[in-house]
């Protein structure tokens, strides 16, 4: 009798759970960062958003200030397209990776993934960062000497 009552509580359980999002860890986002395939200080010019549910989609367009690394070979004075979705605030008790904050109008650096003029973040959450830590991030081709 208990394997009768046993055998539909766990399938019950098994079928209800839904998938689990954990926070990542800043080592990998840090990490992230040094291997994105754009590092970019951008100069955004227009920014908007679309709201679903919770998210905002964004849409941003920006022009290349500096260039530290680029893949696909942008130059200073290109205009692109950012593009990607916010996470919205969850609720009591929810955990997971931190949201990509949204852009706003102004100077960023930026680590981005992309072609064609459109990109998109390329480390999560620490995709938008100050001008400056986009300068001394190591390009993907160098290694950072070790401390000692």
């Amino acid at each position: 009798m208990v394997g009768k009552v046993m055998i539909p509580m766990v399938a019950v359980l098994l079928l209800s759970a839904s998938p689990a999002e954990a926070r990542i860890n800043p080592k990998y986002l840090k990490q992230a960062q040094r291997y994105a395939p754009e590092k970019l200080v951008l100069q955004v010019l227009k920014v908007s958003t679309i709201k679903q549910g919770p998210d905002r989609v964004v849409n941003a367009t920006a022009e290349v200030k500096e260039v530290r690394e680029s893949a696909t070979g942008l130059k200073v004075g290109d205009r692109i397209k950012v593009t990607y979705t916010s996470r919205g605030k969850r609720g009591r008790g929810w955990t997971g990776p931190m949201s990509i904050p949204v852009l706003s109008k102004g100077k960023t650096g930026a680590f981005l993934s992309g072609a064609n003029g459109i990109y998109r973040p390329a480390a999560r959450a620490y995709s938008f960062t100050s001008p400056a830590t986009v300068r001394k991030t190591p390009t993907r081709g160098k290694k950072r000497p070790r401390k000692r």
